[in-house]
């Protein structure tokens, strides 16, 4: 038999999965009754438009999806409109991603904003998009990007290691002093690891598309150190997508490795921002999703499971994230005895595998941490704040992408630190060295026989360098005016873990 080459190899194996593939779907379709009534435009030239999860999802932070047309259908420079079910037109920004041969356009795209009607479906369609009701706002100045959403405000910065120095809500400043983490585990000395901290460093800032609807910041730097070390490595690019009237800030950020393997390993990977706390320690609120639907809450001084009892309506408020009552309608057992309370500096959940998460808290440094909670895949977000204000972060494929991490430090103080950990320091370092040696494979009936023939594994010497790997993390920042019921949490972290997505028909493509 003539031996396989490795390209035969790889596009026989493509040719019979596909083949699999379909006649797996034959089956299916000839097994499953049949299907409701398809989705079809009203009228012609139109694309139906759907959620993709089935149902209109509870939290909607803005929605971007793409919609191909026929060649000659619609004119290069054509204006889209969107309209609901019901036929109300909704605001929509479109822009132009491909055309055909013709000149004719051949793939759109199209942003709806978070406050956007909600429809079960809609459709595109030639026509004068409706403007949206708060639309956003983007200013430049020396400072850096300026962007008003309707919901809150944003500034990006242009230069330094702050990339956004404040968010705010209603005027009010909710977090500050946002910026870039890394930690180094530095082992170029044998038996010795050292940790070194590092910062992003913005090296540029661009609009990448703007509009009334949806705007795009793209930052591009590396990490610095911030000691005595003058070094700078780590690329990374972070793009911003803001949607008119969404609560919620996506965050996309990926690194580039260019380290030495062998020395370089990753202790820490996160996004810090510094959140201000107004008010009692008992109106301090940290929020944690567990799993499936459940949550996690506590208030950094916590008032009930006490001997004595604060009072029902002191108890519910705190329970539900609302201001307590003014201490004088507290009951005297407990509001002349609150400083024997103890008050909880430091929180952390950390999902240190795939099976398991761990939730503790600590009064201060020097004091021994408690378990307060511990399940197997935490849901990706976390809270900080007030009746005042706070912030909230969430962390896509959180258990999936572990280990991963939430500190919050210094939540007795004035303000505290809030750290999303995309790759989490209480968990062993990033390691990209290759798992074996050459093991004789140096030629190329070496590399067939020893690694495809046997392991599926297509290896060369070098083959195993992680020099240019990238890993890109979705975030999802909530700046809100007050601490959200538990019911909007729980939205919200559905949100995380699948964002909404709106897509056309297979009948339409």
């Amino acid at each position: 038999m003539k031996p396989i080459t490795r390209r035969s190899f790889i596009r026989t194996a493509a040719i019979a999965s596909v083949a699999s593939q379909i006649a797996s779907r034959a089956g299916a379709a000839e097994e499953t009754p049949a299907a409701s009534a398809p989705l079809v435009a009203s009228k012609p030239g139109a694309a139906p438009v759907r959620w993709l999860e089935g149902s209109v999802p509870a939290f909607r932070p803005g929605t971007t999806w793409g919609v191909s047309w026929p060649q000659g259908k619609h004119a290069d420079g054509t204006e889209f409109s969107l309209n609901a079910a019901d036929g109300s037109p909704v605001p929509v920004q479109s822009w132009k991603l491909a055309t055909w041969p013709d000149g004719s356009l051949k793939w759109t795209a199209h942003a709806i904003s978070g406050d956007a009607p909600a429809s079960p479906h809609y459709e595109v369609s030639a026509g004068t998009p409706v403007a949206p009701a708060r639309a956003l706002a983007i200013r430049e100045t020396v400072d850096g990007i300026d962007i008003d959403n309707g919901v809150f405000q944003c500034l990006v910065a242009w230069r330094g290691r702050v990339l956004i120095p404040s968010l705010k809500v209603a005027g009010k400043t909710v977090a500050t002093n946002g910026k870039l983490v890394c930690q180094l585990e530095d082992r170029s000395d044998p038996g010795v690891r050292r940790e070194v901290p590092f910062e992003g460093a913005i090296d540029k800032v661009s609009l990448e598309s703007s509009g009334p609807v949806r705007a795009v910041v793209k930052i591009e730097g590396r990490h610095a150190a911030t000691g005595e070390e003058e070094r700078r490595w780590l690329p990374f690019v972070v793009r911003l997508y803001f949607y008119a009237g969404s609560e919620s800030l996506r965050v996309m950020h990926t690194i580039l490795f260019d380290g030495d393997e062998h020395r370089d390993f990753i202790s820490g990977l996160g996004v810090r921002f510094a959140v201000p706390l107004r008010g009692e320690l008992y109106d301090r609120h940290i929020r944690f999703s567990g799993q499936d639907e459940g949550l996690f809450g506590e208030a950094v001084r916590g008032i009930t499971g006490l001997r004595r009892n604060p009072g029902r309506e002191v108890t519910r408020a705190q329970f539900e994230g609302r201001a307590t009552p003014p201490i004088d309608k507290w009951s005297k057992a407990v509001s002349t005895r609150l400083e024997y309370i103890a008050a909880y500096n430091d929180w952390t959940l950390l999902q240190s595998t795939a099976d398991g998460f761990q939730i503790r808290k600590r009064t201060k440094e020097g004091f021994t941490w408690l378990t307060s909670a511990q399940g197997q895949r935490a849901g990706g977000l976390g809270y900080l704040g007030t009746p005042d204000g706070g912030l909230g972060f969430g962390i896509r494929n959180f258990w999936q992408s572990y280990p991963a991490q939430f500190d919050i430090r210094g939540a007795t103080n004035d303000s505290a630190e809030f750290t999303a950990w995309l790759w989490a320091p209480g968990a062993a370092a990033m390691d990209l060295r290759g798992y074996h040696d050459v093991m004789g494979m140096e030629t190329y009936a070496a590399q067939y026989n020893g690694g495809l023939a046997i392991t599926y594994e297509d290896y060369e010497p070098g083959f195993d360098k992680p020099e240019g790997v990238a890993r890109t993390s979705e975030l999802f920042l909530f700046p809100v005016a007050a601490t959200p019921s538990r019911e909007r949490l729980a939205e919200m972290t559905g949100a995380v873990r699948q964002p909404p997505v709106l897509m056309t028909t297979p009948e339409h493509l």
